[in-house]
Parts: C-alpha cells; structure tokens; sequence
C-alpha cells in the first residue's frame, strides 16, 4: 500500500489510542534528544509528554487486564513509560507504527522482567552486626558513587592474579546489574554514568522528581543486596570500582 492509500485508509477509520500516540512519539522524540534545558523542559510541555503518559498508562491497564495479570500495575506503568522515553530514539516511523514498536520493544520486555522469579538476594533480613551493616553501607556508597577508602597504593595492579580480580569483579557488578528492572538500570545510568540530574530525567519522562529520588534509592539498596557484602572486602578497592566513586559528600 503505498503512502497515499495509507493515508487516505487512515482517514477512514476512528482514531485509535495506537494512532495518537503514534502521533505524539514523532512530536516527542526530537525534543527529548535536546540537551537538558529549561526551553527542552517547556517544548516537553508543548508536545504533550503529559498526554503520552496518560495513554501509556491505559495501554498498560488493558495490556494487564486482558492477562489477569497480579502484577502491582502503578509499578508496571512507570516501568513502561521509563523504558518508552528512554528508549523513543530507536522509534522509526518510516519502519512501523508505534504501537508494532511498542509492543515488541517495551511492553513484553517490562512484563516478563517484573513476572520472572526473584533473586534469592531479594528481601534477605538486614545484617544485626556491625561488622555487616558497615559493610552494607559501604556498598550502599559503591553503589551511589560516594567515596570510599583510598585503594592500597603499593598493590601491583599488573600482577596477573590483580587483572583476574579486575575481570571477575566487573562480571559480577554488570551480573547483579541486570537483576534489577530495566527502568532502574536506565536510571541508574543516566544519573551516575550520564551525570544527569534528577530534577531534568524527571522532566524528560513526565514524572516526579520524588518518584525518580524514591526509585533510584530502592534500585541502590537492592543493588547493594544483590552485590552483597563480599563485594566490598574483594573489589572495592580494584580499578573497576574507581569510576563508581564520586566527590559527592
């Protein structure tokens, strides 16, 4: 069907939600590949990034309803409309419509993250001791870029057994990394890796600011959980944990 037909095919039927959003994604995606700014912030309002998350949250209602799914569905939506905006780069209109995009790229991808078994790691009882909860706070701090204990200077950081050290405890970081959900690694990324601020990916994804602080908190302390507190005795002080640390106090 070539694009004249399509047109003239679209015309005659009723707008869908798929329709509209498809509409607002192309409105959507060069705004959001601006640079964080107060005038990126206001043509964000302008193109109705308010709206899109309105319909996003609909999708998913009836997307969950129609699987009797016992997912938490305010968790759901949040997941979905992160992962969208996040990922609305890779979005080519010319190549399909937004709803084939987001039904294959977003939605299955969010459900099946949030419906597989959890970690083991996942709610294990905090530690009584003081030995284990300095060494969860420890990696609470790894995990939220703030300083550590300066590494031993005097390690040979070529000896092979140190480079074995090196590739084992960046393994074991990215493994614990993809147990969390694919919106928190987003954010986790964007904040840390990115150095974006919290109030501008608020503003870039249409909620708040508390809700970006409050998830990227959890999405440290079960980082933290899943690391465990051997991470900190063997690796905090290797090559690989070094960009980890910021000068935040």
């Amino acid at each position: 069907m070539d694009g004249t037909l399509r047109q003239l095919f679209s015309l005659s039927r009723p707008r869908t939600i798929g329709d509209e959003l498809h509409l607002l994604a192309i409105k959507i995606q060069p705004v959001l590949a601006q640079k964080p700014s107060p005038e990126r912030n206001r043509n964000l309002r302008t193109v109705r990034l308010d709206e899109f998350n309105r319909l996003l949250a609909q999708l998913c209602r009836t997307y969950c309803q129609r699987r009797g799914s016992r997912i938490e569905i305010e968790e759901f939506i949040t997941e979905v409309q992160i992962l969208t905006l996040t990922s609305l780069g890779t979005f080519d209109p010319q190549r399909a419509s937004f709803n084939t995009w987001f039904s294959n790229q977003v939605l299955p991808r969010v459900y099946s993250g949030l419906q597989r078994s959890k970690n083991p790691s996942w709610g294990r009882p905090q530690p009584k001791t003081l030995t284990g909860q300095h060494a969860r706070q420890t990696v609470l701090n790894l995990v939220q870029a703030l300083p550590l204990e300066s590494p031993d200077l005097a390690v040979d950081r070529n000896a092979p057994e140190i480079i074995l050290l090196e590739a084992q405890c960046a393994e074991y970081f990215q493994a614990a990394l993809a147990e969390l959900s694919l919106a928190d690694q987003v954010l986790l990324q964007r904040v840390y890796v990115f150095q974006e601020a919290q109030i501008d990916l608020a503003q870039s994804l249409g909620i708040s600011p508390a809700t970006v602080s409050v998830r990227l908190k959890k999405a440290c302390r079960r980082l933290a959980d899943l690391l465990g507190e051997s991470f900190v005795e063997d690796c905090s002080g290797t090559n690989f944990c070094q960009p980890l640390l910021g000068d935040q106090p």
